[in-house]
């Protein structure tokens, strides 16, 4: 998973952005390590959650997702090209995690 390669991902910087220095702490001590648990993804998650990372990362997937529509939209790419690459893009946006 990207916390056990210690992944910046969007959502943990924007996490860190809003963490409280004992929620920093926690996801520093999470990020990178290859033997964490359930319960430290289940913390990670928490933290996610609670600094607003994760809907301020969904709606920015969200709204790159529209672009990338609106582009291929107003491309000259055959229609099942078109209609392949906006269904990658929702199943990226939408998928359960």
């Amino acid at each position: 998973s990207d916390l056990k390669e210690g992944k910046k991902t969007t959502l943990v910087i924007y996490a860190l952005e809003k963490a409280s220095e004992q929620q920093k702490k926690t996801l520093q001590s999470i990020l990178g390590n290859t033997h964490i648990g359930e319960s430290e993804v289940e913390q990670a998650q928490k933290i996610f959650e609670e600094t607003g990372a994760l809907d301020r990362s969904k709606k920015l997937a969200h709204e790159l997702a529209q672009q990338a529509f609106n582009t291929v939209s107003n491309t000259d790419f055959l229609p099942e090209g078109k209609e392949f690459l906006i269904e990658q893009a929702d199943k990226l946006v939408n998928r359960d995690y």
